[in-house]
């Protein structure tokens, strides 16, 4: 039987343990390193008002997609999500997505026994707690244990597999965890506009390597944090224009 989790918890992942502080997510802690430069020029391209809509569009049609590959995973009627859709070139992208997701599954996944979906996961042991969902916990036929992510993105980035690092680190973290290792990740990429996909499987190297990065962001996002704490650099301060 696959462990089904809840998914992302509304409330978000709960807070510190001194309780002052909201534990920030995986994709808030990456956020916060990426290429403001590139988000500015798709915003001066499509405008604000534009590419906020088109960013809602696509977050949802992706949200479809999970919702469709899980309901599959577990044996349940895979079309609601989908069919929720009410714009129809949005429904149209997110069934060419998750039929591209079939197809992998059926040419490459094979291989992969699933224990676990949507498991929302905190760690709040370490002095830079945070927290995050992972789409998959996969057997590869090897034996080793995989973090699976699906993206429907246009592109496939470096911070997609320092991701996946982050949710082997909160898995091997669990209270649950038998002391098993993450040994990799694959991560699968549908395209919402051709119905192609893609998938990356790391080598070894690369995959410790990623997860050297994430612990190296992580500690990087909370020394900045102590850093505005201590002198109020980057806060907004009341009545400022």
């Amino acid at each position: 039987m696959i462990l089904r989790g809840k998914g992302r918890p509304d409330g978000g992942y709960g807070r510190t343990p001194d309780g002052r502080r909201r534990i920030p997510g995986v994709t808030t802690i990456l956020g916060s390193w990426g290429d403001p430069n590139g988000l500015m020029r798709w915003y001066g391209k499509l405008g604000i008002d534009a590419a906020e809509a088109e960013a809602a569009r696509t977050a949802h049609v992706g949200h479809a997609v999970h919702d469709a590959i899980e309901l599959e995973l577990h044996g349940q009627d895979h079309s609601d999500p989908l069919l929720a859709i009410e714009d129809h070139a949005s429904r149209d992208q997110a069934w060419k997505a998750f039929e591209a997701w079939t197809r992998w599954r059926d040419e490459l996944g094979g291989d992969l026994t699933f224990l676990a979906t949507e498991v929302a996961m905190s760690d709040v042991a370490t002095d830079t707690p945070f927290g995050g969902t992972v789409d998959a916990i996969a057997r590869a036929a090897n034996g080793e244990l995989l973090v699976i992510d699906w993206k429907t993105s246009k592109r496939l980035y470096p911070k997609h597999l320092t991701q996946c690092a982050a949710y082997a680190d909160l898995w091997e973290a669990r209270p649950e965890h038998d002391g098993e290792p993450i040994r990799g990740a694959r991560i699968v990429r549908v395209d919402r506009e051709t119905g192609d996909y893609e998938q990356c499987f790391p080598p070894d190297a690369v995959w410790e390597a990623a997860r050297v990065q994430w612990r190296v962001l992580l500690g990087a996002f909370y020394r900045e944090r102590s850093i505005v704490q201590a002198t109020g650099l980057g806060q907004r301060r009341r009545g400022a224009a």
